[in-house]
């Protein structure tokens, strides 16, 4: 163990023995671990980065724009506005596809998947004989 590990586990240990930490949100609990094998062990700590900043990659921001412009489109009553809407949800969905594309998905598939979650997630009503 180098030097400045030890320093940092000294002051941890103090900080524990006067109670510094005892209301800390997560006091008591487990922190979870995060899976982060689906990524390149040599850009694990770029993307913790970029996330903990709150950058997503542009199909996820893309993606999200076009759920917000459907949405928009549900509750549109203005014809000339769901007619801009709709040519502008075209727009952001061959964007979409071609990002998916170009990182060598299918937008087909990658949709198919979409609907799929989405329906998993909706709770399903049951029958009663």
């Amino acid at each position: 163990m180098d030097a400045l590990s030890i320093i940092g586990e000294q002051r941890i240990r103090e900080a524990v023995q006067r109670g510094d930490l005892d209301d800390l949100p997560t006091h008591g609990t487990p922190i979870p671990i995060e899976d982060l094998s689906g990524i390149a062990p040599e850009l694990r700590l770029g993307y913790l980065a970029l996330r903990t900043t709150g950058y997503v990659p542009e199909e996820v921001a893309v993606r999200r724009q076009m759920l917000a412009l459907h949405d928009l489109i549900e509750l549109c009553d203005d014809e000339g506005e769901l007619r801009a809407a709709r040519k502008k949800l075209s727009a952001v969905r061959l964007r979409w596809e071609q990002l998916v594309s170009e990182r060598g998905g299918s937008a087909a598939v990658a949709e198919y998947r979409t609907k799929i979650d989405d329906a998993l997630q909706r709770e399903v009503p049951r029958r009663t004989p």
